[in-house]
């Protein structure tokens, strides 16, 4: 039987991250994280929910992951200052 640990949050966000930069969306998004915590209880918890629908489509674990960061204020806010931050650089590339 094959086993693989479950992802970190960071590995887990990071194809949302590049897709929310790649829309131009980062800043906006970061903005809610910072801002918006009255709303990010609710929002995990709706994640929460939807995370085994996802799973459907192969996304589960990274709602998951969005829905873990949205509970917890330190790493909402550590995902706001990456997201806010610039592009991470791709190794091999000139």
């Amino acid at each position: 039987m094959l086993y693989s640990p479950p992802m970190s949050a960071e590995q887990a966000l990071r194809p949302l991250a590049g897709r929310l930069r790649a829309w131009g969306l980062q800043d906006l998004a970061a903005l809610l994280l910072e801002q918006g915590d009255p709303l990010a209880v609710v929002g995990a918890q709706l994640l929460h929910i939807a995370a085994p629908t996802a799973g459907l489509w192969g996304g589960g674990e990274t709602v998951a992951a969005l829905a873990r960061v949205l509970e917890d204020p330190a790493a909402r806010q550590a995902w706001a200052r990456e997201l806010a931050g610039p592009a991470p650089s791709k190794e091999g590339q000139a």
